[in-house]
C-alpha cells in the first residue's frame, strides 16, 4: 500500500484514540497534523527524496509524525 493510501485511511478515524505516550492519548487527527508539521519543516530544511534524517527523541506524537512525515513526503513506501 503506498503511504499516501495508508495517509488516507487514517483520517477516516480522525477522533478516536491512535497514540498513547507520556501519559495521553492522541487522535489520529492529532497525528496527521503532526505529520504535516513535520513534511513543512523538512521541505524547508531542502530535505528531498533520498535525503538522510537522523532523529534522537523520546517515544512520543511528534517523532512518531516526523517518521510518517520522512515517508510521506520524501518518498517511502509501505
Amino acid at each position: 500500500m503506498e503511504l499516501s493510501r495508508f495517509m488516507a485511511r487514517l483520517e477516516q478515524y480522525a477522533d478516536r484514540p491512535c497514540l498513547h505516550a507520556n501519559g495521553e492519548w492522541s487522535s489520529y487527527s492529532q497525528l496527521l497534523a503532526a505529520v504535516s508539521r513535520w513534511e513543512v519543516r523538512l521541505s524547508g530544511l531542502g530535505s528531498q527524496r533520498g535525503s538522510v534524517i537522523g532523529l534522537q527523541s523520546d517515544f512520543g506524537l511528534e517523532a512518531v509524525g516526523l517518521g510518517q512525515g520522512v515517508g510521506g513526503g520524501h518518498g517511502a513506501r509501505l
